[in-house]
Parts: C-alpha cells; sequence; structure tokens
C-alpha cells in the first residue's frame, strides 16, 4: 500500500513473503542456494574480530536512517517559477526546490 507520508522512525510495512521488488532484484543465500525473503533473520559473524570488526548496531541504525532520507529526497519538487521560459535570471531562488506536502 502506497502511503504518501511516512514518519521517518516508522518500520516499513512488507509482507513476509515478498520474493522481489518487481524490478528483476531478488537477495539470495548462495551458502544453501535459497531465497531471503522480508523478516529472514540474518546474522553476521566475523572470525577475527580486531581486523574485521562486525559495525555496531548504532552505525547499521544510522546507515538506515541514511537510506531513508536519501529515498525521500526523492519526493523533492522543483517550484512552479521554474516552469517560466524567461532565461534572465542568472541564479535559481533559494525556494527552488520544495518539498511536496500534500
Amino acid at each position: 500500500m502506497y502511503s504518501k507520508r511516512v514518519r521517518m522512525y516508522d518500520r516499513p510495512s512488507l509482507p513476509s513473503d515478498l520474493k522481489s521488488t518487481g524490478r528483476n532484484v531478488k537477495l539470495w543465500d548462495c551458502q544453501n542456494d535459497n531465497p531471503i525473503y522480508s523478516g529472514h533473520v540474518i546474522e553476521m559473524t566475523t572470525q577475527d574480530p580486531e581486523s574485521f570488526p562486525l559495525p555496531s548496531f548504532d552505525l547499521l541504525h544510522m546507515q538506515w536512517v541514511m537510506n531513508r532520507v536519501a529515498a525521500i529526497s526523492g519526493a523533492a519538487d522543483i517550484s512552479d517559477e521554474d516552469d517560466s521560459d524567461d532565461e534572465s535570471e542568472a541564479e535559481p531562488s533559494s525556494d527552488a526546490f520544495t518539498l511536496v506536502d500534500e
């Protein structure tokens, strides 16, 4: 279900049997030759924590939030002012890009 508004910290609702994005993108577990679905638990391990440390949960969470910010940046829209054919304005106005807020 598509929603025009999503709070930054809301967990996305994905069906547990989601098998692909519809764009021929899938995750695959190569060790046991099985697909990875939404809801699967992935365990990260390391043989050498000194040389190859695992990321902290806080860093993974920050990356998740930053990816969401990058994804919603596509919601930015150019204001109607820029639709004119007048090219005399050298610099775009400071409000040339606004977030769609409905």
